[in-house]
């Protein structure tokens, strides 16, 4: 399966915006593919260190602190389009680079909003 950014982007935003700290997301051999398909974006979200997943058996997610930097690295959909811009020019980009990225673009709005290097 191909990695989909914006459906992790989505998933993050999902997470964050839950009352709950902990997300739940469990499988059964019934489940529908979307659910499959979140299911495993979630788990790549853990690998990148952005979740940690808990629970005996799994399924509950917690996000990380590196998970909240790169979802307010992302949160502009500006910022977002312009970070998903620069990893189509360039074939492609690991999630880090890519938090790289918006916070690049983020530098950049800051300070043409300060003024600074105009």
């Amino acid at each position: 399966m191909k990695r989909d950014n914006d459906l992790i982007r989505s998933l993050l935003l999902e997470i964050e915006a839950h009352d709950d700290a902990i997300f739940l997301c469990v499988l059964t051999d019934g489940s529908p593919d979307d659910e499959r398909r979140s299911y495993y974006h979630l788990k790549l979200l853990v690998d990148a260190g952005m979740l940690e997943e808990r629970g005996k058996f799994g399924g509950s997610f917690r996000m990380t602190n590196y998970g909240h930097d790169f979802i307010e690295a992302i949160r502009s959909e500006s910022i977002w389009n312009d970070v998903k811009g620069v990893v189509a020019t360039v074939g492609g980009a690991t999630l880090g680079i890519m938090a790289d990225i918006a916070k690049t673009c983020i530098t950049a709005e800051i300070n043409k909003h300060l003024g600074v290097g105009s």
